[in-house]
């Protein structure tokens, strides 16, 4: 799992690492720190779950234990969950608060300030938890299943180390018509940065569902170059030859011959042989123009282009999706996180 690649022991707050495991605790002395280090997550003397920006007095978040009586505290994970247990006489520990959740792996602090429990996943480990459930808008723990395929897609997502969790707005399936009848292709997940994506469309927070799916200003914003992070993850739910895969996702106007034949090359390179039932293809758009590329869960490669990834979200959010229920579900899942 992705944990594997940035796993390291905790340390003391002068010096400290983005993430807490399962052997590893976290007190008043030995706090989390982001890779950028702007942000440091700590416990205090009352059991209060504490993330602050540059210096102490800079705090964005406090939770954990309300009104605690000052004393020793540690937090771990241990059974799934984030603990927070005072330390009394004699070693005796008595817990005083929980995530609740089932299957955490790991505590992350990120280099936006957000704290999540995450749990380990084949490709990508998914969050359980997180501050971003108070400080901003929730994000919801769990899976969406995509109805048509039945494929799941994590609510959350953790793609690489130097990405804030990324939220799932909306899933659909792509069909093929073959002979007289239609069958499933690939199911897809529709993924944002949620605090730049909040931030950017909050001028859509009041529309209703109908309403956002008529708007073309919406899906025009969706696709804002430089807006926010955003992936499109495509898990396939039959074979399909790399010639197939590199013709349909290379279907594209407005983009300059010699950028097309890079894309095409780098995607023939990454799926060699083809594609398999349960393979999976991510497309993620990073910062103005960065067109990144994830095949069966292993980096591809990226092009810089801001015609390239403009014309590949197209496919999916224009005026003439090759998924339309995916195009709809994002206009749905945005409402019910986002609306006001």
């Amino acid at each position: 799992a992705l944990r594997a690649i940035f796993l390291s022991a905790l340390c003391l707050s002068s010096n400290c690492e983005p993430i807490i495991a399962s052997n590893q605790a976290l007190t008043d002395t030995e706090c989390l720190e982001s890779t950028n280090g702007r942000y440091q997550a700590c416990l205090n003397r009352k059991g209060a779950l504490i993330v602050t920006q540059n210096d102490p007095s800079k705090i964005i978040h406090e939770g954990g234990v309300v009104n605690g009586k000052k004393g020793v505290y540690q937090g771990t994970v241990e059974n799934g969950s984030f603990v927070i247990k005072q330390i009394i006489k004699k070693g005796k520990e008595i817990e005083k608060w929980s995530t609740s959740t089932e299957g955490g792996g790991y505590l992350h602090l990120s280099d936006s300030g957000v704290l999540s429990l995450f749990k380990d996943g084949y490709l990508w480990d998914s969050s359980l938890w997180s501050t971003a459930a108070s400080d901003e808008k929730e994000l919801i723990a769990g899976i969406t299943v995509e109805p048509v395929t039945g494929l799941q897609f994590e609510k959350s997502a953790l793609i690489k180390p130097n990405l804030s969790p990324l939220l799932l707005l909306g899933v659909g399936n792509r069909a093929k018509s073959i002979v007289v009848t239609k069958v499933n292709v690939y199911a897809l997940g529709f993924y944002v940065d949620q605090k730049a994506a909040a931030k950017a469309l909050g001028k859509f927070a009041k529309y209703s569902p109908d309403d956002l799916m008529k708007s073309d200003e919406f899906y025009s914003a969706l696709m804002k170059p430089g807006a926010f992070t955003r992936y499109l993850m495509l898990r396939f739910t039959r074979d399909v030859s790399t010639a197939k895969v590199v013709e349909a996702l290379s279907a594209v106007n407005g983009v300059s011959h010699s950028t097309l034949q890079e894309f095409q090359s780098m995607l023939t390179n990454a799926l060699g042989k083809g594609i398999t039932v349960g393979d999976s293809i991510y497309l993620g758009w990073e910062g103005p123009a960065k067109l990144v590329l994830y095949v069966r869960g292993k980096s591809a490669g990226s092009i810089e282009d801001k015609d390239l990834v403009g014309a590949v979200y197209e496919l999916y959010l224009g005026k003439q999706p090759i998924s339309p229920s995916a195009k709809a579900s994002i206009a749905e899942g945005f409402h019910q996180l986002f609306a006001k």
